[in-house]
């Protein structure tokens, strides 16, 4: 029976060349990589945009169903991020004259308002008063009190 002791340096002296050739193949790959991308860039190619596309065709390709699915579910997901996103920086963006015209389009029926038994509504224009108690004085400016409640 062999000793351990004397095959382990061996084995070992064995694996680092095996390493040392795997190192050298993949910096020869490399440098045929970096002459690939020279040669497209030379003949005008956008190489980062190269670069990402083959990166997404590489997993593409090696992917199963599952990871598709995944992929899909998670892209799906980012959309759906990515135009919440776009509609809240949007409606922050949107100057006040802009939401001042989009309040005037609402139904009247959506600006209404109740304040301490007083029922007011916003009926073609003008305020109404349905005195639940007692008047408490003229109606609110609807235009202003809808604009105040789209910027809570």
């Amino acid at each position: 029976m062999a000793d351990p002791n004397a095959t382990a340096p061996i084995e070992l002296a064995g694996m680092f060349l095996e390493w040392q050739r795997i190192e050298d193949a993949k910096a020869e790959l490399a440098d045929q990589s970096k002459a690939l991308f020279k040669a497209a860039k030379d003949k005008g190619y956008d190489t980062k945009a190269m670069r990402a596309v083959f990166r997404e065709k590489r997993v593409e390709l090696d992917a199963s169903a599952e990871d598709v699915a995944k992929a899909e579910e998670a892209e799906a997901m980012n959309d759906l991020y990515r135009s919440a996103l776009d509609r809240g920086l949007t409606a922050r963006a949107r100057p006040a004259h802009d939401a001042r015209e989009n309040i005037e389009e609402f139904p009247s029926e959506i600006l209404s308002y109740s304040q301490s038994g007083l029922s007011y509504a916003a009926e073609k224009g003008r305020g109404e008063i349905t005195d639940n108690q007692e008047s408490a004085g003229p109606a609110p400016d609807f235009t202003s009190l809808a604009l105040s409640l789209i910027h809570i």
